[in-house]
């Protein structure tokens, strides 16, 4: 929440620190849309880190995988195609599609956190113990 906060906190300074950066006018347009549509994406890209961080500890990696890979591939790259070269012809479509690939993915992240069982990942069935090699019966 904390990170969230930060980053709409530094909204009205993104074109101040463009401006320190260059020079040109079109290069610090695009720099501002992209800066901006980036801002935005902030906390679903920090929900999708911590669930995924979560399923990841668990071993729940195949969840991540799916819901991450599916969303770069049929939501993000299609709609940034879609956006970006057919309906607004600028790179602002492609950004427009990131931020809402990032929205999709936190919420299906979300969705499995909640209401799926990837925690069954995390459970030890039995505990090996190791009888060759320097461990000396050491317990893994």
């Amino acid at each position: 929440m904390t990170i969230s906060i930060a980053t709409f906190a530094i909204w009205p300074l993104v074109e101040p620190w463009v401006d320190l950066l260059t020079q040109e006018g079109p290069v610090a347009a695009q720099a501002v849309s992209y800066l901006k549509w980036n801002i935005l994406a902030i906390p679903f890209t920090l929900i999708s880190m911590i669930m995924a961080g979560c399923m990841n500890g668990a071993g729940a990696t195949m969840y991540n995988m799916i819901i991450m890979g599916s969303a770069t591939w049929f939501i993000r790259l299609p709609l940034a195609w879609l956006l970006g070269h057919e309906i607004l012809q600028d790179a602002e479509g492609i950004w427009i599609a990131m931020l809402c690939s990032q929205v999709i993915q936190s919420a299906l992240l979300l969705y499995t956190y909640h209401f799926r069982d990837w925690q069954k990942f995390a459970m030890i069935k039995e505990r090996k113990t190791v009888t060759k090699g320097n461990f000396n019966g050491a317990r893994i």
